[in-house]
């Protein structure tokens, strides 16, 4: 992605976030690009050129604790609302008159919380998901519940998040720091067999990461990619990215009771895109079903690919979502 586009903008409360923006032409809405963990912005490349190439304008942020944006140990700061509330400041700041959001993986939860304190925002046209679909609030959350209630979307009823137990463990980031060739192996695995067996149960990614375990990644990771994708990520280390998941198995997550979604809030009634892949062991199709019924007016799509899905079938995934949101804009 051109370096010239990236901005710098600090907000309200004090962290600089780093972000590209090009500007809409024509009248066009911007897309709001939320990346997933371990990434930054540079994983919605293939997606970034594709609607700027078509004159949609995109704002693609490193989200908090990741590359160039600030990196707050403090977990606290990580609270959902609070983050929304940084990327709507970045959105006042540019004037931006309609924004479509779109998220993968983490960047997903962020949006699904955009959208429940401020989908009556009206530069909020839509809300896009890629692998996640729309995450409701979670009043009661614990990784242990976690853990036990998503097993029944594993093939053999095994733990399908095992690693959120580990993710949440005071040593996790130094671990993966010290062996993250094996870690960037396993999680972009060409072979999601692998993948499946030796990340999702628990206790299985730590002892892969020390073994330093490597397997054959995924023909789009190529050497170019890797450099790309993981350079910034462990430059910056795994401490603050992993505060994602802190947070999340802290009492500080719980966002409705804490910070007030009101009932009605649960449910989008902006137009909702959910792509899935059909491969993603972590977040199969079937597991985002019961979301759907908050969703009223959901488009969903399933494309070939695991996961990480915006980055193995850019062009068919660009597709679907250039049609979905031309049916906002017509």
């Amino acid at each position: 992605m051109d370096p010239s586009l990236y901005k710098d903008f600090k907000t309200s409360r004090g962290y600089a976030y780093h972000y590209l923006y090009s500007p809409a032409k024509d009248g066009k809405p911007t897309l709001l690009f939320m990346h997933g963990f371990p990434s930054t912005s540079y994983s919605w490349n293939k997606q970034v050129a594709f609607f700027a190439n078509l004159g949609y304008g995109v704002i693609a942020p490193d989200l908090l604790g990741y590359g160039e944006t600030d990196k707050p140990t403090d977990r606290s700061q990580y609270r959902m609302k609070l983050m929304v509330q940084d990327l709507l400041e970045i959105l006042d700041d540019e004037k931006v008159a309609r924004v479509i959001a779109v998220a993968h993986d983490w960047g997903a939860v962020l949006s699904s919380r955009l959208a429940n304190y401020y989908q009556h925002d009206e530069r909020l046209v839509g809300f896009a998901f890629f692998a996640i679909s729309y995450f409701l609030p979670v009043p009661d959350w614990s990784t242990t519940g976690f853990i036990k209630d998503t097993a029944q979307f594993h093939d053999e009823d095994t733990e399908v998040h095992g690693y959120f137990a580990f993710f949440v463990e005071e040593d996790a980031a130094r671990t993966i720091e010290e062996h993250a060739e094996s870690f960037f192996s396993l999680l972009y695995a060409g072979d999601e067999k692998i993948f499946q067996k030796n990340f999702c149960p628990i206790g299985k990614l730590k002892e892969w990461l020390l073994s330093d375990k490597m397997t054959t990644t995924a023909p789009w990771f190529t050497a170019e990619e890797k450099k790309l994708h993981t350079e910034p990520v462990i430059a910056g280390g795994f401490t603050t990215p992993l505060c994602w998941y802190k947070q999340m198995n802290d009492t500080i997550f719980e966002e409705a009771a804490i910070l007030g979604i009101p009932k009605e809030n649960y449910y989008i009634q902006k137009p909702v895109f959910f792509a899935a892949g059909l491969k993603d062991v972590v977040l199969p199709p079937k597991m985002s079903n019961s979301s759907f019924e908050y969703c009223p007016n959901m488009t969903t799509v399933e494309v070939d690919p695991d996961h990480f899905l915006i980055n193995s079938a850019p062009d068919e995934c660009n597709k679907a979502l250039l049609a979905w949101v031309e049916t906002l804009t017509a």
